[in-house]
C-alpha cells in the first residue's frame, strides 16, 4: 500500500505500507530528484513505478528499480489557471502507461497528459466543449482509455473525454435516476458501471448517497491494481 503524504509547510513525502506482517512495517520515500510538493494523488504503473500529481502542476515519478530512493519531475502541459485537482482520483494511466491528471480552475476544467512515448516530458491540455467539464473533482479512465470525469459543481454530470477522438471531443451525461449532488469520487466495475459518490443529496433531508450509471464505460478489471500482475495498468477482466 502506498500513500501520499502532504503535511502543512512541507514538500511531501510518500510512503510504503508492506503487506507482509499485516502493514505492521512501513517505509518513506522522499526522493530530491522526483521534486515532490504538496502531493495530491498517486497511481502506480506495471513496473511499480510510482507516478504523484503535485499540487504545483508538476508530476513526480519514483521509481522501482532504485527501491524509491530516486525519480524524476514533469512539468504538466496546462494553462496558468488550472491546478492538479485535489481529489484522490486525480491522476491516472492509461494502458500504454501514458499519465494523465485532472485539473481544475475557476471556471472550468481539464485533464492533461503527459505521454510515455516522450519519457512524460510532453504533453497536451484537454477540454473539449462538449464535455462540459465544471469543477471537476474525480476523474477514471475505463479499459479502452477514455476518461470520465466528475464535476462538483451542482447541476453538472459525469464528463466523457473519447480517447476514439484523441480527446478532442466529449458528451456529458446527467441521468435523472441518479440524483449526482457535487459528486467527489469515481470508479468503473468489470461491467462498465461508473459509481459515483456524492458530497452531498439531491434530496432535502436525506443522507449523501453512491450513484450508478449503468454501462457508460467499458470493463475495468477492479481495483486497477489488480492488473499489475497482467502486465498493464487498465485491462479487461
Amino acid at each position: 500500500m502506498f500513500v501520499a503524504n502532504n503535511p502543512s509547510g512541507s514538500s511531501g513525502t510518500v510512503s510504503e505500507l508492506a503487506a507482509l506482517g499485516d502493514y505492521s512495517t512501513g517505509f518513506n520515500f522522499a526522493s530530491a530528484d522526483a521534486n515532490l510538493s504538496c502531493p495530491n494523488s498517486l497511481v502506480l504503473d506495471f513496473s511499480s513505478n510510482i507516478f504523484v500529481a503535485n499540487c504545483d502542476n508538476t508530476v513526480s515519478e519514483l521509481t522501482e528499480g532504485t527501491n524509491y530512493t530516486s525519480g524524476s519531475s514533469f512539468a504538466l502541459a496546462a494553462p496558468d489557471d488550472q491546478n492538479a485537482a485535489t481529489a484522490q482520483s486525480s491522476i491516472a494511466l492509461d494502458a500504454n502507461s501514458n499519465v494523465f491528471v485532472l485539473t481544475t480552475g475557476a471556471m472550468i476544467g481539464g485533464v492533461s497528459e503527459l505521454t510515455q512515448a516522450s519519457e512524460h516530458r510532453a504533453g497536451e491540455f484537454f477540454s473539449p466543449p462538449g464535455a462540459a467539464l465544471d469543477e471537476p473533482a474525480a476523474m477514471a479512465l475505463d479499459s479502452a482509455g477514455d476518461v470520465f470525469a466528475a464535476n462538483a459543481n451542482l447541476g453538472i454530470g459525469i464528463s466523457e473525454l473519447t480517447t476514439a477522438s484523441q480527446y478532442a471531443t466529449g458528451v456529458i451525461f446527467v441521468p435523472a435516476g441518479a440524483n449526482l449532488c457535487q459528486p467527489d469520487g469515481i470508479a468503473i466495475d468489470a461491467a462498465g458501471n461508473i459509481f459515483v459518490a456524492n458530497a452531498c443529496s439531491a434530496f432535502q433531508g436525506t443522507a449523501p448517497a453512491v450513484s450508478e450509471l449503468i454501462g457508460l464505460g467499458a470493463p475495468v478489471l477492479t481495483p486497477v491494481e489488480a492488473c499489475l500482475q497482467q502486465g498493464q495498468n487498465i485491462c479487461l477482466p
